[in-house]
């Protein structure tokens, strides 16, 4: 299951060296043959470009002649709801870049004819939603995480500025992804915080915390080791000795970690059991999830 839209020129033709020449100097790309796939690392959306030498034709009125859709562009359903947030403005400067008509097949989609952002989006939506009618209807999903869709958001938005953070805040301060691990069976959001050292803090369920320089003395010395720590626990601690950020993360400023933090962190159990993490695009919209199961059930 998965959105499709047609493209075309509107006056000069777009061959296979233009196309893969428009991904180069763009992030996250990487171009195969005739597709030009989109993986973002840090928040985990994919979606595909593709020329095509084999078009695509639409002739609605056998009397008119069939138009050629050579461009194309893909992206799954049944997806967390940024999905498409992320993928609109890469969309956009494609069709802005070329001079784009397209074909637009979903229903209650934009049709044949001019872009439309909102409505593309509108789309992916509705698109996306009936996505988890069809999975869930059919039986087909087993174990399924979840999370508030506004949670999902500012994960989402946290983790796509996250470089632009780093790049901002410099050298001095480590900026983390967001990252989701299987908690007893339900997804937790989590952040990697090697040794305490200064970073930026968003507000998460967990610290994954890579003790080195920290790690328990034993036999005088440390063993490096890992430990998972409750936001909860940690955040008196925290607040103690960090600002907070329009965006309500933290930051921690110091040259070295504050005793208070040295000791918290020092205690912490050694995390012995493996912990399994969960794919970001495995976590989905739980409103759309309790939607149809309801439905279901009744």
């Amino acid at each position: 299951m998965s959105y499709d839209l047609y493209m075309r020129p509107r006056v000069e033709m777009v061959d296979r060296e233009k196309f893969v020449g428009h991904f180069v100097s763009r992030t996250h790309y990487e171009s195969v043959d005739d597709q030009s796939w989109y993986r973002n690392e840090d928040t985990g959306v994919y979606f595909v470009f593709e020329y095509s030498d084999t078009v695509t034709s639409n002739a609605p009125d056998l009397e008119e002649p069939a138009i050629s859709y050579s461009l194309s562009f893909n992206i799954n359903y049944y997806r967390p709801s940024f999905f498409g947030k992320e993928a609109e403005p890469e969309l956009h400067a494609f069709i802005e870049r070329f001079d784009l008509l397209v074909d637009d097949p979903q229903i209650g989609g934009m049709g044949v004819g001019e872009y439309d952002s909102a409505k593309f989006l509108r789309g992916w939506s509705k698109g996306n939603e009936l996505g988890y009618q069809a999975v869930l209807q059919g039986g087909e999903a087993k174990t399924i995480f979840t999370a508030p869709t506004v949670e999902l958001e500012r994960i989402w938005r946290w983790n796509y500025e996250r470089r632009q953070l780093q790049a901002q805040i410099g050298e001095s301060h480590f900026v983390p992804r967001i990252f989701f691990l299987e908690v007893e069976g339900t997804a937790k959001s989590a952040v990697v915080w090697p040794d305490a050292i200064p970073s930026l803090l968003p507000q998460v369920d967990y610290l994954f915390v890579d003790r080195r320089d920290l790690a328990p003395r034993r036999l005088f010395r440390g063993i490096p080791d890992r430990a998972l720590m409750s936001w909860h626990r940690a955040e008196t601690v925290i607040r103690d000795h960090a600002s907070m950020t329009e965006t309500g993360a933290f930051l921690l400023s110091y040259s070295s970690p504050p005793p208070k933090i040295v000791k918290m962190v020092r205690n912490l159990p050694p995390q012995t059991q493996a912990l399994r993490g969960i794919a970001t695009d495995a976590v989905l919209d739980a409103e759309l999830i309790a939607k149809y199961t309801a439905r279901q059930t009744k």
